[in-house]
This record gives structure tokens, C-alpha cells and sequence, in this order.
């Protein structure tokens, strides 16, 4: 399965193969790692 999530200009894509429950993994995923890019972008514009 692949899939996108984008917020403001940040885009990451997730991939797995042989994965049971594949949304399962994906969505929360996609979600914290937003977050945790989205902070880093943040924390690069306070520098």
C-alpha cells in the first residue's frame, strides 16, 4: 500500500508491503510525522 498525507507545503509518502492491516500503520504514521516536521520547520525558522 502507498500512501500521501501533505499539510502547508510538508508531503510525505508511506509504503509497506505484506502489511495486515495496512491503513492501520499508515494513518497514524503519517500523522506524527507531520507533527514532528512541522515543528522542525518551525524550530529552523526561530534559528
Amino acid at each position: 500500500m502507498i500512501s500521501t498525507a501533505s499539510k502547508n507545503d510538508l508531503n510525505l509518502v508511506a509504503v509497506t508491503l505484506n502489511d495486515g492491516d495496512d491503513w492501520k500503520d499508515h494513518q497514524p504514521c503519517l500523522t506524527g510525522h507531520l507533527i514532528i516536521l512541522h515543528r522542525l520547520k518551525s524550530l529552523k525558522k526561530v534559528k
